[in-house]
Protein backbone atom coordinates (compact mmCIF):
# COMPACT_ATOMS: atom_id res chain seq x y z
CA UNK A 1 0.00 0.00 0.00
CA UNK A 2 1.47 3.30 -0.69
CA UNK A 3 2.81 5.48 1.89
CA UNK A 4 0.13 8.25 3.06
CA UNK A 5 1.04 11.35 4.59
CA UNK A 6 -0.07 13.80 6.78
CA UNK A 7 1.93 17.42 5.57
CA UNK A 8 2.52 20.27 8.98
CA UNK A 9 3.72 23.79 7.82
CA UNK A 10 4.65 26.50 10.09
CA UNK A 11 7.68 28.48 9.88
CA UNK A 12 8.19 27.97 13.91
CA UNK A 13 9.97 24.98 14.21
CA UNK A 14 8.60 24.16 17.74
CA UNK A 15 5.00 24.21 16.43
CA UNK A 16 6.08 21.85 13.89
CA UNK A 17 7.74 19.24 16.12
CA UNK A 18 5.01 19.49 18.74
CA UNK A 19 2.29 18.71 15.73
CA UNK A 20 4.28 15.89 14.50
CA UNK A 21 4.90 14.12 18.18
CA UNK A 22 1.04 14.68 19.05
CA UNK A 23 0.23 12.70 15.36
CA UNK A 24 2.69 10.27 15.82
CA UNK A 25 1.58 9.11 19.22
CA UNK A 26 -2.00 9.33 18.10
CA UNK A 27 -3.74 6.41 16.59
CA UNK A 28 -2.97 8.42 13.66
CA UNK A 29 0.65 7.32 13.79
CA UNK A 30 -0.60 3.86 12.85
CA UNK A 31 -1.71 4.68 9.88
CA UNK A 32 -0.29 7.71 8.31
CA UNK A 33 3.18 9.36 8.02
CA UNK A 34 4.25 12.84 9.48
CA UNK A 35 6.33 14.99 7.12
CA UNK A 36 7.25 18.59 8.14
CA UNK A 37 8.22 21.91 6.53
CA UNK A 38 8.86 25.77 7.81
CA UNK A 39 7.65 27.04 4.80
CA UNK A 40 5.16 26.78 1.54
CA UNK A 41 7.41 26.60 -0.95
CA UNK A 42 9.37 23.93 1.32
CA UNK A 43 6.36 22.32 1.44
CA UNK A 44 5.61 22.41 -2.40
CA UNK A 45 9.03 20.45 -2.47
CA UNK A 46 8.03 17.99 -0.23
CA UNK A 47 4.44 17.00 -2.26
CA UNK A 48 6.50 16.97 -5.51
CA UNK A 49 8.50 14.02 -4.48
CA UNK A 50 5.48 12.31 -2.38
CA UNK A 51 4.00 12.58 -6.31
CA UNK A 52 7.07 10.76 -7.18
CA UNK A 53 7.03 8.16 -4.89
CA UNK A 54 3.32 7.49 -5.34
CA UNK A 55 2.66 8.26 -1.85
CA UNK A 56 -0.85 10.58 -1.21
CA UNK A 57 -0.95 13.48 0.46
CA UNK A 58 -3.98 12.91 3.18
CA UNK A 59 -3.98 15.87 5.10
CA UNK A 60 -2.52 19.43 4.73
CA UNK A 61 -2.27 21.52 7.86
CA UNK A 62 -0.73 25.30 7.41
CA UNK A 63 0.22 28.24 9.50
CA UNK A 64 -1.30 31.17 7.31
CA UNK A 65 1.88 34.10 8.59
CA UNK A 66 4.84 32.81 7.09
CA UNK A 67 7.82 34.58 5.56
CA UNK A 68 7.09 34.20 1.44
CA UNK A 69 4.22 32.37 0.74
CA UNK A 70 1.47 32.71 2.95
CA UNK A 71 -1.27 29.72 3.72
CA UNK A 72 -4.07 30.70 1.79
CA UNK A 73 -1.72 30.81 -1.40
CA UNK A 74 0.21 27.45 -0.32
CA UNK A 75 -3.73 25.58 0.14
CA UNK A 76 -4.92 27.06 -2.89
CA UNK A 77 -1.37 25.91 -5.07
CA UNK A 78 -2.17 22.60 -3.70
CA UNK A 79 -5.66 21.96 -4.47
CA UNK A 80 -5.00 22.79 -8.09
CA UNK A 81 -3.29 19.34 -8.39
CA UNK A 82 -4.57 17.66 -4.88
CA UNK A 83 -8.33 18.56 -4.61
CA UNK A 84 -8.99 15.38 -2.71
CA UNK A 85 -6.02 16.29 0.01
CA UNK A 86 -8.22 17.71 3.00
CA UNK A 87 -6.46 21.22 4.13
CA UNK A 88 -6.60 22.98 7.77
CA UNK A 89 -5.76 26.64 7.88
CA UNK A 90 -3.84 27.67 11.79
CA UNK A 91 -3.62 31.38 12.14
CA UNK A 92 -3.41 33.66 14.97
CA UNK A 93 -4.60 36.56 12.94
CA UNK A 94 -7.83 36.69 11.74
CA UNK A 95 -7.86 37.90 8.64
CA UNK A 96 -10.97 38.14 5.82
CA UNK A 97 -9.44 37.78 2.81
CA UNK A 98 -6.76 34.74 4.15
CA UNK A 99 -10.42 32.86 5.18
CA UNK A 100 -12.36 33.74 2.04
CA UNK A 101 -9.37 32.61 -0.54
CA UNK A 102 -9.19 29.19 1.56
CA UNK A 103 -13.02 28.88 1.82
CA UNK A 104 -13.34 30.01 -1.77
CA UNK A 105 -10.34 28.62 -3.70
CA UNK A 106 -9.24 25.48 -1.81
CA UNK A 107 -11.74 23.83 -0.50
CA UNK A 108 -11.01 24.83 3.36
CA UNK A 109 -11.76 21.90 5.29
CA UNK A 110 -11.70 24.10 8.81
CA UNK A 111 -10.26 27.24 10.00
CA UNK A 112 -8.42 26.62 12.93
CA UNK A 113 -7.80 30.05 15.36
CA UNK A 114 -4.23 30.15 17.51
CA UNK A 115 -3.53 29.43 20.19
CA UNK A 116 -5.69 26.00 19.76
CA UNK A 117 -7.13 23.63 22.28
CA UNK A 118 -5.19 20.25 21.44
CA UNK A 119 -8.30 18.22 21.80
CA UNK A 120 -9.72 20.06 18.67
CA UNK A 121 -7.46 20.22 16.57
CA UNK A 122 -6.28 16.22 17.11
CA UNK A 123 -9.99 15.62 16.62
CA UNK A 124 -9.99 17.82 13.78
CA UNK A 125 -6.82 16.17 12.14
CA UNK A 126 -8.18 13.06 12.82
CA UNK A 127 -11.80 13.37 11.05
CA UNK A 128 -10.09 14.94 8.31
CA UNK A 129 -7.62 12.00 8.29
CA UNK A 130 -10.68 9.34 8.35
CA UNK A 131 -13.11 11.91 5.64
CA UNK A 132 -9.54 11.40 2.93
CA UNK A 133 -9.72 7.61 3.82
CA UNK A 134 -13.16 6.97 3.47
CA UNK A 135 -12.56 8.84 -0.10
CA UNK A 136 -9.64 6.70 -0.84
CA UNK A 137 -12.43 3.62 -0.11
CA UNK A 138 -14.58 5.16 -2.90
CA UNK A 139 -12.10 5.52 -5.46
CA UNK A 140 -11.36 2.07 -4.94
CA UNK A 141 -14.48 1.18 -6.70
CA UNK A 142 -15.45 1.91 -10.16
CA UNK A 143 -19.10 1.89 -9.42
CA UNK A 144 -18.36 5.32 -7.13
CA UNK A 145 -17.07 6.95 -10.02
CA UNK A 146 -20.12 9.01 -10.49
CA UNK A 147 -21.19 9.21 -7.36
CA UNK A 148 -17.64 10.52 -6.31
CA UNK A 149 -17.69 13.49 -8.58
CA UNK A 150 -20.94 14.46 -7.86
CA UNK A 151 -19.79 14.33 -4.47
CA UNK A 152 -16.87 16.62 -4.92
CA UNK A 153 -18.91 19.13 -6.92
CA UNK A 154 -21.66 19.06 -4.06
CA UNK A 155 -18.66 19.71 -1.09
CA UNK A 156 -17.34 22.09 -3.30
CA UNK A 157 -20.69 24.05 -3.34
CA UNK A 158 -21.39 23.64 -0.07
CA UNK A 159 -17.61 24.94 1.12
CA UNK A 160 -17.83 27.81 -0.97
CA UNK A 161 -21.05 28.82 0.83
CA UNK A 162 -20.22 31.65 3.82
CA UNK A 163 -23.95 32.05 5.38
CA UNK A 164 -26.48 29.76 6.98
CA UNK A 165 -28.77 30.20 4.63
CA UNK A 166 -26.59 29.94 1.20
CA UNK A 167 -25.10 26.48 2.80
CA UNK A 168 -28.98 25.31 3.55
CA UNK A 169 -29.46 25.73 -0.48
CA UNK A 170 -26.20 24.41 -1.71
CA UNK A 171 -26.92 21.61 0.27
CA UNK A 172 -30.62 20.62 -0.73
CA UNK A 173 -29.54 21.28 -4.04
CA UNK A 174 -26.57 19.16 -3.93
CA UNK A 175 -28.88 16.05 -2.51
CA UNK A 176 -31.13 16.74 -5.65
CA UNK A 177 -28.46 16.16 -7.88
CA UNK A 178 -27.01 13.27 -5.84
CA UNK A 179 -30.37 11.17 -4.78
CA UNK A 180 -33.88 10.75 -6.23
CA UNK A 181 -36.33 12.72 -3.30
CA UNK A 182 -39.31 14.62 -3.51
CA UNK A 183 -38.96 16.07 -0.08
CA UNK A 184 -36.17 17.56 1.74
CA UNK A 185 -35.71 19.11 4.81
CA UNK A 186 -32.91 21.19 6.45
CA UNK A 187 -33.43 21.45 10.35
CA UNK A 188 -31.40 23.49 12.42
CA UNK A 189 -30.39 23.96 15.97
CA UNK A 190 -30.94 27.87 16.80
CA UNK A 191 -30.36 28.14 20.88
CA UNK A 192 -32.14 25.74 22.97
CA UNK A 193 -34.75 25.36 19.62
CA UNK A 194 -34.61 23.75 16.18
CA UNK A 195 -35.97 25.15 12.90
CA UNK A 196 -36.48 23.94 9.57
CA UNK A 197 -33.76 26.47 7.94
CA UNK A 198 -34.89 25.58 4.34
CA UNK A 199 -36.72 22.88 2.25
CA UNK A 200 -37.71 21.47 -1.03
CA UNK A 201 -41.00 19.29 -1.84
CA UNK A 202 -42.32 18.94 -5.11
CA UNK A 203 -40.52 19.64 -8.52
CA UNK A 204 -38.96 22.79 -7.42
CA UNK A 205 -35.43 23.40 -8.69
CA UNK A 206 -34.64 25.63 -6.02
CA UNK A 207 -34.29 25.47 -2.49
CA UNK A 208 -37.18 27.09 -0.19
CA UNK A 209 -36.44 29.35 2.35
CA UNK A 210 -39.18 30.35 5.45
CA UNK A 211 -38.47 34.05 5.22
CA UNK A 212 -42.36 34.96 4.31
CA UNK A 213 -43.74 32.80 6.49
CA UNK A 214 -44.81 33.54 10.47
CA UNK A 215 -43.06 32.18 13.63
CA UNK A 216 -45.96 30.09 14.28
CA UNK A 217 -46.04 28.56 10.64
CA UNK A 218 -42.42 27.80 11.17
CA UNK A 219 -42.75 25.92 14.04
CA UNK A 220 -45.76 23.92 13.03
CA UNK A 221 -43.36 22.82 9.97
CA UNK A 222 -40.58 22.13 12.00
CA UNK A 223 -43.16 20.10 14.93
CA UNK A 224 -44.46 17.73 11.58
CA UNK A 225 -41.17 16.84 10.48
CA UNK A 226 -39.32 15.88 13.62
CA UNK A 227 -42.65 13.64 14.49
CA UNK A 228 -42.31 12.22 10.43
CA UNK A 229 -38.36 11.92 11.34
CA UNK A 230 -38.33 10.68 15.45
CA UNK A 231 -38.79 7.10 14.39
CA UNK A 232 -35.75 6.91 11.85
CA UNK A 233 -32.99 8.71 13.94
CA UNK A 234 -31.72 6.37 15.16
CA UNK A 235 -31.92 3.57 12.84
CA UNK A 236 -28.06 2.73 11.16
CA UNK A 237 -29.63 2.04 7.24
CA UNK A 238 -32.41 4.26 5.37
CA UNK A 239 -35.51 2.91 5.65
CA UNK A 240 -36.53 2.02 2.26
CA UNK A 241 -37.79 6.01 0.83
CA UNK A 242 -36.97 7.95 3.99
CA UNK A 243 -33.76 8.47 5.41
CA UNK A 244 -32.25 11.43 8.45
CA UNK A 245 -28.50 11.86 8.21
CA UNK A 246 -26.99 14.15 11.36
CA UNK A 247 -25.32 17.05 10.82
CA UNK A 248 -22.69 16.83 14.03
CA UNK A 249 -20.13 19.03 15.43
CA UNK A 250 -18.05 16.74 17.23
CA UNK A 251 -20.31 14.19 19.16
CA UNK A 252 -23.10 17.08 19.04
CA UNK A 253 -26.39 17.05 17.03
CA UNK A 254 -26.35 20.39 15.23
CA UNK A 255 -28.72 19.61 12.47
CA UNK A 256 -30.70 16.92 10.44
CA UNK A 257 -31.27 16.44 7.29
CA UNK A 258 -34.73 14.53 6.30
CA UNK A 259 -35.17 13.47 3.02
CA UNK A 260 -38.26 11.29 1.67
CA UNK A 261 -38.88 9.35 -1.88
CA UNK A 262 -42.50 8.56 -1.48
CA UNK A 263 -42.98 9.02 -5.76
CA UNK A 264 -40.68 6.68 -6.89
CA UNK A 265 -39.80 2.80 -6.71
CA UNK A 266 -35.86 3.40 -6.16
CA UNK A 267 -35.17 3.29 -2.23
CA UNK A 268 -32.24 4.52 -1.35
CA UNK A 269 -29.25 2.91 -0.92
CA UNK A 270 -26.08 2.26 1.42
CA UNK A 271 -23.57 4.58 -1.38
CA UNK A 272 -26.39 7.17 -0.89
CA UNK A 273 -26.00 7.24 2.30
CA UNK A 274 -22.57 7.64 2.96
CA UNK A 275 -22.25 9.99 0.21
CA UNK A 276 -25.34 12.06 2.16
CA UNK A 277 -23.16 11.72 5.24
CA UNK A 278 -20.21 12.94 4.00
CA UNK A 279 -22.23 15.92 2.70
CA UNK A 280 -23.40 16.52 6.46
CA UNK A 281 -19.82 16.48 7.76
CA UNK A 282 -18.92 19.23 5.00
CA UNK A 283 -22.30 21.04 6.13
CA UNK A 284 -21.24 21.45 10.04
CA UNK A 285 -17.87 22.47 8.95
CA UNK A 286 -19.23 25.01 6.50
CA UNK A 287 -21.51 26.19 9.63
CA UNK A 288 -18.59 26.66 11.75
CA UNK A 289 -16.62 28.51 9.39
CA UNK A 290 -19.50 30.57 8.66
CA UNK A 291 -19.99 31.04 12.18
CA UNK A 292 -15.97 32.18 12.50
CA UNK A 293 -16.31 33.93 8.68
CA UNK A 294 -19.24 36.29 10.12
CA UNK A 295 -17.21 37.02 13.18
CA UNK A 296 -14.23 37.72 11.40
CA UNK A 297 -16.21 40.06 8.54
CA UNK A 298 -18.36 41.78 11.23
CA UNK A 299 -14.93 42.62 14.00
CA UNK A 300 -13.12 43.37 10.25
CA UNK A 301 -15.66 45.70 9.54
CA UNK A 302 -15.55 47.63 12.73
CA UNK A 303 -12.08 47.90 12.59
CA UNK A 304 -11.96 49.02 9.03
CA UNK A 305 -14.83 51.66 9.91
CA UNK A 306 -12.99 53.43 12.41
CA UNK A 307 -9.55 53.13 10.86
CA UNK A 308 -11.35 55.18 8.34
CA UNK A 309 -12.70 57.27 10.52
CA UNK A 310 -8.91 57.71 11.88
CA UNK A 311 -8.30 58.84 8.35
CA UNK A 312 -10.63 61.62 8.03
CA UNK A 313 -9.42 62.95 11.69
CA UNK A 314 -6.09 62.64 10.25
CA UNK A 315 -6.57 64.50 6.58
CA UNK A 316 -8.33 67.21 8.71
CA UNK A 317 -5.05 68.28 10.24
CA UNK A 318 -3.55 68.41 7.22
CA UNK A 319 -2.86 71.64 6.24
CA UNK A 320 -5.17 72.82 3.17
CA UNK A 321 -3.35 72.86 -0.14
CA UNK A 322 -4.03 76.84 -0.78
CA UNK A 323 -2.09 77.58 1.68
CA UNK A 324 0.89 76.10 -0.19
CA UNK A 325 -0.63 77.43 -3.28
CA UNK A 326 -0.70 81.06 -1.68
CA UNK A 327 3.03 81.08 -1.40
CA UNK A 328 3.96 79.03 -4.15
CA UNK A 329 1.90 78.78 -7.25
CA UNK A 330 3.65 76.20 -9.15
CA UNK A 331 4.60 73.33 -6.66
CA UNK A 332 2.47 70.18 -5.60
CA UNK A 333 2.39 67.14 -2.75
CA UNK A 334 2.67 64.21 -3.82
CA UNK A 335 1.23 61.97 -0.62
CA UNK A 336 0.63 58.25 -0.74
CA UNK A 337 -0.25 56.27 2.50
CA UNK A 338 0.99 52.41 2.22
CA UNK A 339 -2.22 51.59 4.24
CA UNK A 340 -5.54 53.65 4.77
CA UNK A 341 -4.51 56.05 7.42
CA UNK A 342 -0.22 56.96 7.38
CA UNK A 343 2.69 57.37 9.23
CA UNK A 344 3.68 60.49 6.86
CA UNK A 345 2.81 63.86 6.58
CA UNK A 346 3.15 66.76 5.25
CA UNK A 347 3.11 70.12 7.16
CA UNK A 348 3.32 73.90 6.61
CA UNK A 349 2.46 77.21 8.12
CA UNK A 350 2.92 81.18 8.03
CA UNK A 351 4.50 83.02 11.16
CA UNK A 352 6.14 86.00 11.60
CA UNK A 353 6.77 86.58 8.26
CA UNK A 354 7.96 82.82 7.44
CA UNK A 355 7.00 80.25 5.58
CA UNK A 356 7.51 76.75 7.20
CA UNK A 357 7.43 73.72 5.33
CA UNK A 358 8.14 69.94 6.26
CA UNK A 359 8.25 66.43 5.00
CA UNK A 360 7.78 63.75 8.06
CA UNK A 361 8.62 59.99 7.96
CA UNK A 362 7.36 59.07 11.68
CA UNK A 363 8.08 55.50 13.25
CA UNK A 364 5.78 52.45 11.61
CA UNK A 365 2.92 53.48 9.07
CA UNK A 366 -0.91 52.04 9.31
CA UNK A 367 -2.24 52.74 12.32
CA UNK A 368 0.86 53.46 15.23
CA UNK A 369 2.19 55.36 12.04
CA UNK A 370 -0.92 57.46 12.04
CA UNK A 371 -1.05 58.10 15.72
CA UNK A 372 2.51 59.51 15.89
CA UNK A 373 2.04 61.63 12.77
CA UNK A 374 -1.00 63.47 14.82
CA UNK A 375 1.40 64.32 17.93
CA UNK A 376 4.27 65.06 15.08
CA UNK A 377 1.91 67.38 13.56
CA UNK A 378 0.14 68.60 16.87
CA UNK A 379 3.69 69.50 18.24
CA UNK A 380 4.99 71.43 15.52
CA UNK A 381 2.47 73.78 15.50
CA UNK A 382 2.47 74.46 19.30
CA UNK A 383 6.73 75.00 18.93
CA UNK A 384 6.58 77.57 15.83
CA UNK A 385 3.28 79.13 16.76
CA UNK A 386 2.66 79.24 20.19
CA UNK A 387 6.13 78.62 21.08
CA UNK A 388 7.37 81.30 18.80
CA UNK A 389 10.60 78.92 17.90
CA UNK A 390 11.41 80.24 14.34
CA UNK A 391 15.02 78.77 13.93
CA UNK A 392 14.97 75.09 11.99
CA UNK A 393 17.59 73.50 14.46
CA UNK A 394 15.92 74.96 17.41
CA UNK A 395 12.36 73.59 16.66
CA UNK A 396 13.71 69.85 15.43
CA UNK A 397 15.72 70.60 19.45
CA UNK A 398 12.51 71.14 20.59
CA UNK A 399 10.44 68.66 18.83
CA UNK A 400 12.86 65.93 19.66
CA UNK A 401 12.45 66.64 23.42
CA UNK A 402 8.56 66.92 23.33
CA UNK A 403 8.73 63.50 21.78
CA UNK A 404 11.02 61.80 24.57
CA UNK A 405 9.35 63.47 26.69
CA UNK A 406 5.73 62.19 25.63
CA UNK A 407 6.69 58.84 24.94
CA UNK A 408 8.73 58.16 28.26
CA UNK A 409 6.33 60.03 31.09
CA UNK A 410 4.93 56.55 31.79
CA UNK A 411 7.74 55.15 32.00
CA UNK A 412 11.01 57.22 32.61
CA UNK A 413 13.85 54.85 32.46
CA UNK A 414 12.28 53.16 29.49
CA UNK A 415 14.32 52.93 25.81
CA UNK A 416 12.06 55.12 23.48
CA UNK A 417 12.29 53.64 20.52
CA UNK A 418 10.10 55.51 18.12
CA UNK A 419 9.92 58.73 16.51
CA UNK A 420 10.65 60.20 13.38
CA UNK A 421 12.87 61.51 10.33
CA UNK A 422 11.97 64.92 8.69
CA UNK A 423 13.27 67.34 6.54
CA UNK A 424 12.43 70.93 7.75
CA UNK A 425 12.38 74.19 5.64
CA UNK A 426 12.06 77.58 6.60
CA UNK A 427 11.24 80.07 4.05
CA UNK A 428 12.29 84.15 3.68
CA UNK A 429 10.53 84.65 -0.07
CA UNK A 430 11.05 88.78 0.76
CA UNK A 431 15.46 87.62 1.06
CA UNK A 432 14.56 84.88 -0.92
CA UNK A 433 16.72 83.13 1.65
CA UNK A 434 15.97 79.25 2.82
CA UNK A 435 17.04 77.83 6.35
CA UNK A 436 16.93 74.00 6.20
CA UNK A 437 17.58 71.58 9.35
CA UNK A 438 16.88 67.79 8.15
CA UNK A 439 16.73 64.65 10.97
CA UNK A 440 18.34 61.51 9.04
CA UNK A 441 16.68 63.35 6.01
CA UNK A 442 18.23 64.99 2.69
CA UNK A 443 17.12 68.20 0.47
CA UNK A 444 17.16 68.23 -2.70
CA UNK A 445 17.32 71.40 -4.82
CA UNK A 446 17.31 71.47 -8.81
CA UNK A 447 19.16 74.19 -10.10
CA UNK A 448 19.55 75.02 -14.30
CA UNK A 449 19.35 71.14 -14.06
CA UNK A 450 21.73 70.47 -11.83
CA UNK A 451 21.36 68.50 -8.43
CA UNK A 452 22.13 70.35 -5.08
CA UNK A 453 21.75 68.13 -2.39
CA UNK A 454 21.96 69.42 1.46
CA UNK A 455 22.66 67.06 3.94
CA UNK A 456 20.68 66.99 7.02
CA UNK A 457 22.02 65.57 10.75
CA UNK A 458 22.20 61.79 10.87
CA UNK A 459 20.05 61.22 14.04
CA UNK A 460 16.26 60.97 14.46
CA UNK A 461 13.74 63.14 16.67
CA UNK A 462 13.18 60.69 19.14
CA UNK A 463 14.41 57.29 19.58
CA UNK A 464 17.19 56.79 22.74
CA UNK A 465 20.51 56.06 20.92
CA UNK A 466 23.89 56.80 20.94
CA UNK A 467 23.59 60.44 19.32
CA UNK A 468 25.20 62.49 21.96
CA UNK A 469 26.94 62.40 25.19
CA UNK A 470 24.75 61.64 28.57
CA UNK A 471 22.96 64.03 29.84
CA UNK A 472 23.25 66.53 26.79
CA UNK A 473 20.38 68.00 24.75
CA UNK A 474 20.23 66.47 21.17
CA UNK A 475 21.63 69.12 18.90
CA UNK A 476 20.62 69.76 15.36
CA UNK A 477 22.10 71.81 12.70
CA UNK A 478 20.52 74.60 10.21
CA UNK A 479 22.07 75.58 6.57
CA UNK A 480 21.81 78.87 5.23
CA UNK A 481 21.07 78.57 1.16
CA UNK A 482 20.36 81.39 -1.28
CA UNK A 483 17.86 81.01 -3.36
CA UNK A 484 17.70 81.89 -6.97
CA UNK A 485 14.72 81.83 -9.56
CA UNK A 486 13.74 79.10 -11.28
CA UNK A 487 15.38 77.00 -8.36
CA UNK A 488 13.03 73.77 -7.35
CA UNK A 489 13.29 72.24 -4.27
CA UNK A 490 11.91 68.53 -3.21
CA UNK A 491 11.25 67.38 0.35
CA UNK A 492 10.78 63.40 0.30
CA UNK A 493 10.59 60.50 2.59
CA UNK A 494 12.32 57.32 2.18
CA UNK A 495 9.17 55.49 1.52
CA UNK A 496 10.04 57.09 -1.94
CA UNK A 497 13.71 56.02 -2.44
CA UNK A 498 13.58 52.50 -0.28
CA UNK A 499 10.70 51.15 -2.68
CA UNK A 500 11.65 48.03 -4.59
CA UNK A 501 10.75 47.69 -8.17
CA UNK A 502 10.13 44.69 -10.82
CA UNK A 503 14.23 44.15 -10.75
CA UNK A 504 14.85 43.54 -7.51
CA UNK A 505 16.32 46.85 -6.72
CA UNK A 506 15.55 49.99 -4.35
CA UNK A 507 14.60 52.97 -6.22
CA UNK A 508 17.48 54.69 -4.33
CA UNK A 509 18.29 58.20 -4.45
CA UNK A 510 20.20 58.47 -7.85
CA UNK A 511 17.14 57.07 -9.71
CA UNK A 512 14.90 59.50 -7.87
CA UNK A 513 16.72 62.79 -8.99
CA UNK A 514 17.41 61.64 -12.26
CA UNK A 515 13.82 60.76 -12.91
CA UNK A 516 12.92 64.53 -11.44
CA UNK A 517 15.45 66.02 -13.81
CA UNK A 518 13.49 64.56 -16.77
CA UNK A 519 10.34 66.35 -16.02
CA UNK A 520 12.32 69.48 -16.66
CA UNK A 521 9.30 70.17 -19.01
CA UNK A 522 6.91 70.12 -17.16
CA UNK A 523 4.83 72.44 -14.16
CA UNK A 524 5.07 71.59 -11.24
CA UNK A 525 1.33 70.31 -10.81
CA UNK A 526 1.77 68.67 -14.16
CA UNK A 527 4.79 66.92 -12.42
CA UNK A 528 2.91 65.16 -9.74
CA UNK A 529 0.73 63.32 -12.06
CA UNK A 530 4.47 62.02 -13.62
CA UNK A 531 5.83 61.39 -10.02
CA UNK A 532 2.94 58.78 -9.85
CA UNK A 533 3.48 57.27 -13.09
CA UNK A 534 7.22 56.65 -12.00
CA UNK A 535 6.28 55.10 -8.27
CA UNK A 536 3.61 52.82 -10.14
CA UNK A 537 5.90 52.02 -13.18
CA UNK A 538 8.81 50.78 -10.53
CA UNK A 539 6.54 49.11 -8.91
CA UNK A 540 4.91 47.00 -11.13
CA UNK A 541 3.39 44.32 -9.17
CA UNK A 542 5.26 44.57 -6.03
CA UNK A 543 3.68 45.75 -3.05
CA UNK A 544 4.10 49.31 -1.93
CA UNK A 545 6.27 48.93 1.28
CA UNK A 546 6.11 52.04 2.97
CA UNK A 547 3.91 55.67 3.23
CA UNK A 548 5.62 57.78 0.18
CA UNK A 549 5.56 61.56 -0.07
CA UNK A 550 7.22 64.28 -2.07
CA UNK A 551 7.34 67.68 -2.24
CA UNK A 552 7.89 69.75 -4.63
CA UNK A 553 8.27 73.92 -5.20
CA UNK A 554 9.32 76.32 -7.34
CA UNK A 555 10.85 79.94 -6.81
CA UNK A 556 9.48 82.19 -8.73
Amino acid sequence: MARTVILCVDDEKVILETLERQISKSNLGKTFEVEIAESGEEALEIIAELEEEGAELAVLVSDQIMPGMKGDELLIAVNQSHPQTLKILLTGQASLEAVTNAINKARLYRYVAKPWDDTDLMLTIEEAARSFMQYVQIVEYDQHNRLLKSLNTATQEISGATNPKSIAEKLIKSVQLNATVDRIFLLLKEGPLWKVEAFYTGDSAEAQDLTDRSFRDNLALTNEVFDRMKPLMDLPQPVKHSMVIPVERGNEAIGYLFMENNRSKVHFNSNQLEIMHMMAVQTAISLENATLYGSIEEQNKDILDSIYYAKRIQYSLLPAKETLYKHFPDSFVYYQPRDIVSGDFYWYVEEAGYFFIAAVDCTGHGVPGAFMSVLGSTQLNEIVKQSHIHETDQILTEQHERIMLNLGKNEPTAKVNDGMDMALCRFDLSKNELQYAGANRPLLILRDGEVIELQGDKKPIGHSGHYEEEGQRRVYTSQIFQLQSGDEIYLFSDGMTDQFGNGGKKLGKKKLYQNLQSFQDWTMKERRAKVTEMMLNWMGNLRQLDDQILIGLKIK
